[in-house]
């Protein structure tokens, strides 16, 4: 059998974890996106670092060229390391979008060609035949390597963009559908409440019109049908127990009553017979 008040519990339980499970899906996703978009800049701010690495090897190559200084080629050599390395470790973040990886692989090859006529250049091995055709090169280069690094930084930031928009509208969706579903739950269970509440209110007010009945003596009154609830049938049997037990004690009341009322009657009769019977032994007494 079924307890009222132990389903209303469990139906307040279960809009409490509707709730818990819904914001727990919300903050799931808002930490997910939070991840996502830290990451996402965190790759951006590599960029700008590889970018500024690479200036700064540009300057020390050129400070080298200038004053033929081993210790500016060093300082070259240790940039553009730092460039290699902050970009590699970009390869996996490129994949998202086409237009990044090509920015990026044109970019590590012309640095890769770049270095190698640097290399070739403070070696005094000319690779066109002049020195200084392979400083203008390598000057050209350089200006195509600083065009492609900002072109991969501004792809890099129309990626990310584009994610965050994706994001956006995977987050509102996920929300429409936890939003729709909570409020087919709450209507689902509403009515479930609503149909407990009208059930024992109906018993209710059955049980309050077998009591005005009895009330007015009417004890034909039906029994109140019980229900599928224990809690609110304990309450049913003892209203109807109740009943049949005043409707018992009354008429043993009135039978009491009956045979008092008759026994007096006799009591009264017996007097009156006995009265009599003394009045005819008393007139004769008088007549002589």
């Amino acid at each position: 059998m079924r307890n009222l008040r132990t389903e209303a519990v469990t139906l307040y339980l279960v809009i409490a974890i509707l709730f818990l499970g819904t914001a727990a899906v919300d903050s799931s996703l808002d930490y997910r996106i939070f991840r996502r978009n830290g990451s996402l800049l965190k790759n951006y701010e590599t960029i700008n670092q590889a970018i500024v690495a690479y200036n700064q090897s540009s300057t020390a190559f050129r400070l080298y060229n200038r004053n033929k200084n081993l210790h500016f080629y060093d300082e070259y050599v240790q940039y553009y390391q730092e460039v290699t390395t902050l970009l590699t470790g970009l390869g996996e973040a490129f994949k998202e979008s086409e237009e990044t990886v090509l920015y990026y692989r044109i970019s590590m090859q012309m640095l890769q060609e770049r270095n190698t006529m640097i290399e070739s250049y403070v070696n005094y091995q000319s690779i066109s035949g002049s020195l200084s055709k392979d400083y203008e090169w390598i000057s050209l280069m350089g200006n195509y390597v600083t065009g492609f690094l900002n072109d991969l930084l501004s792809a890099y930031l129309d990626q990310i963009n584009r994610q965050n928009s994706q994001a956006q509208k995977q987050f509102i969706t996920s929300q429409l559908v936890t939003n729709s579903l909570k409020i087919a739950f709450l209507l689902l269970l509403a009515i479930s409440l609503e149909f407990m509440i009208r059930r024992s209110r109906q018993k209710m007010q059955e049980a309050s019109h077998v009591m005005q009945e009895i009330g007015k003596r009417n004890f034909e009154v039906e029994d109140i049908q019980l229900t599928s609830y224990d809690d609110i049938n304990e309450f049913i049997s003892t209203t109807n127990t109740m009943k049949a037990e005043i409707h018992t004690l009354i008429e043993q009341i009135e039978a009491f009553s009956q045979q008092q009322i008759e026994h007096e009657q006799q009591k009264r009769l017996l007097a009156e017979s006995q009265f009599k019977e003394l009045q005819h032994q008393i007139n004769p007494h008088f007549l002589f």
